[in-house]
């Protein structure tokens, strides 16, 4: 009773950061706590509660673009759906919540990883041993008929899955009652990111990208940051965490070193700021995405541009191209990209290529702009591993594209293939073929 008169009895303005998960969870639990023991103070909690559910839903659907990242809205709503699970108002109260709860259940079905359901892109702040959003996703799919729901967790090992998932989808209003079906592979818009992908078997390829627009702060400023799954692992990643103490952990998790979003003269991120632009499959059958990012560094002129496009195909070739593209930066401006290799892969080195092996197969990543060589690779202190190319461009006349190719090789070959490009056209040739297997002119 002090902590809530502390937390939540004063009437303020609602924000988004009021939203943030440990109060939110407490609250939660002691109003089911109340309900279960007929406390006195049941009804001032449950009134709060129903309040602030109200103010998520409205916030998730809104152009607050609201969300703690994957990770963290499971955390949350594990406890927010506890509550309402008995709630003598749930018919009423999930009227109101269905689109917000359809909503985070497609996030946390498409940022999945391919071959890997129980495993999330690492954008922002994703904790792979915090699986509260399967007992959520059990619970929503339930409450709304969500056969998608139970097509991914069908697929989600069952040692990955909490207990008070299994008492769910176990439970007379179990979803397993449902008949499961699989999500359309299509681009999609999320509150944080944007999803492209061909599907969820690990031959599938998945590039997430993110788009923070909202100030919570276990997202990262990291607008842009592309992540490429495939064969059941990252192969271009991000740590994915963000460290509390501090230390070179720390500042190695939220710096501009742990990400690949452009480095613009040695600034990177802070306002959370992105626009998205395009979210589409295009005339050729290419899933696409474009963001603008200039508005999320500090300092740029006002009429700057710093524009990323990101393309997946599976015609003809298996690949994810990015371009970026910059205009009305200051003279001689430099940018940097980091790209980070996933886990436990072996980089290597061919004709200006860098080559990422599993053992297997083999990812490699390329640009016409400039050889890549072993020179280029750095491991920074405080990091748990991942090894970053890094490549500086100069912008004579702060203008200028640059292009990069991720290139999936499933025979795991020695060869890499051709690129040629100009601002606006690149043209892919793999090996054995004789003409372009990935060709890009708008």
């Amino acid at each position: 009773a002090p902590w809530y008169a502390k937390q939540w009895a004063a009437v303020k303005a609602w924000t988004p950061q009021r939203l943030v998960n440990i109060p939110v969870i407490t609250l939660a639990r002691a109003a089911e706590l109340a309900r279960v023991t007929g406390h006195s103070q049941l009804e001032t909690l449950d009134r709060r509660m129903i309040e602030i559910l109200r103010v998520w839903i409205k916030f998730r659907t809104g152009p607050e673009f609201h969300t703690e990242g994957t990770t963290y809205d499971g955390y949350l709503l594990d406890s927010v759906t506890g509550w309402l699970a008995t709630h003598p108002q749930r018919a009423e109260l999930l009227r109101e919540c269905e689109p917000a709860f359809r909503n985070v259940s497609e996030q946390w079905i498409h940022l999945t990883l391919p071959g890997r359901a129980d495993l999330h892109a690492p954008i922002g702040d994703v904790e792979p041993e915090m699986s509260f959003w399967t007992t959520v996703l059990a619970r929503t799919g339930a409450w709304h008929r969500l056969p998608e729901n139970l097509w991914l967790l069908q697929r989600v090992p069952v040692a990955r899955l909490p207990a008070a998932a299994l008492v769910d989808l176990l439970g007379p209003s179990s979803p397993l009652a449902l008949a499961p079906r699989a999500p359309a592979a299509a681009p999609r818009e999320h509150p944080h990111a944007v999803s492209l992908r061909t599907g969820w078997a690990a031959r599938d390829i998945t590039a997430v990208v993110s788009a923070v627009r909202n100030p919570m702060g276990h997202l990262q400023a990291d607008a842009g940051q592309v992540v490429l799954g495939w064969q059941g692992r990252f192969w271009i990643t991000d740590p994915g965490y963000q460290q509390y103490r501090k230390g070179e952990e720390r500042d190695y998790t939220l710096a501009a070193q742990a990400h690949n979003a452009p480095v613009i003269n040695g600034t990177m991120q802070k306002p959370h700021a992105a626009r998205i632009e395009v979210v589409e499959t295009d005339r050729t059958g290419r899933q696409h995405t474009r963001l603008e990012l200039a508005a999320c560094y500090p300092g740029l002129p006002k009429d700057a541009q710093a524009r990323r496009d990101v393309w997946l195909a599976r015609q003809g070739t298996t690949a994810l191209v990015v371009r970026d593209q910059f205009a009305a930066l200051p003279a001689d401006a430099e940018v940097l990209h980091h790209w980070l290799g996933g886990h436990h892969l072996a980089w290597a080195f061919v004709d200006g290529w860098a080559r990422l092996s599993d053992g297997r197969r083999a990812v490699w990543i390329g640009s016409p702009s400039a050889a890549i060589a072993s020179t280029a690779l750095t491991r920074h202190p405080g990091s748990r591993g991942p090894i970053a190319l890094v490549q500086s461009t100069k912008l004579a006349t702060g203008a200028g594209v640059r292009w990069w190719v991720f290139w999936c090789d499933d025979a795991g070959g020695w060869m890499p293939p051709k690129i040629a490009a100009d601002d606006a056209s690149l043209q892919i040739t793999t090996p054995g073929q004789s003409g372009p297997a990935w060709n890009f002119a708008p």
